[in-house]
């Protein structure tokens, strides 16, 4: 198995104290839910992810992610994309 990348962007629903620390949070969480998850897909980590984050949280706050697995070898990208604008390729050979 070659190595992997996971790129993740999140972008939180908020201004101020309260949308920094949620954002900090749902970093902390998603991390930590993708070390703990040997062999998952992208789609599984996310909604691992996902239920973390929405655990405990009265607020109804809220992040945007997209996240991937980059495998290194092959240059395949696997993506989940939730709540961001969809992504495009760019060739630079072109």
């Amino acid at each position: 198995m070659s190595a992997r990348i996971l790129p993740l962007l999140l972008d939180d629903a908020g201004k101020g104290l309260s949308a920094s620390i949620f954002m900090a949070d749902s970093k902390a969480l998603c991390k930590s839910t993708i070390l703990r998850t040997s062999g998952a897909d992208i789609g599984e980590l996310t909604a691992l992810a996902n239920a973390e984050v929405s655990r405990d949280n009265p607020e109804m706050l809220f992040v945007t992610a997209f996240a991937g697995v980059l495998d290194l070898g092959s240059g395949e990208l696997a993506y989940c994309n939730a709540g961001h604008e969809n992504p495009y390729v760019v060739n630079p050979a072109k």
